[in-house]
């Protein structure tokens, strides 16, 4: 992978904790949550596809899975929702902008 194919990959997070901030801002906490689960599922699952292809091609219908690999992917995969979560986790909101009322959690 060429070094600006790996900034790529790692900056697609941030579209998913934008979307998990303002889904938070509405709907409280439970809806950070949801759509953390979302965003990370989606994330992982596009980054896993799209980093088996550009990491080990498959030469003329022949697959050579390599364990150091997948592992590798794996870990890459892995991080990402985690680093979410934790560059996200001080902003989320006790209660919603649309009652200004505190969530039932927080009192």
């Amino acid at each position: 992978l060429a070094k600006f194919d790996i900034l790529a990959f790692c900056m697609y997070k941030y579209v998913g904790m934008i979307m998990c901030l303002v889904t938070g801002m509405f709907f409280s906490t439970s809806g950070y949550y949801l759509a953390l689960a979302y965003s990370s599922l989606a994330l992982a699952l596009f980054l896993f596809r799209t980093l088996h292809l550009r990491v080990e091609p498959e030469v003329h219908g022949v697959e050579s899975h390599g364990k150091r690999k997948i592992w590798l992917l794996a870990t890459m995969v892995g991080w990402q929702p985690l680093v979410m979560l934790w560059m996200t986790y001080s902003f989320i909101p006790s209660y919603t902008i649309l009652t200004g009322q505190p969530d039932m959690g927080d009192i």
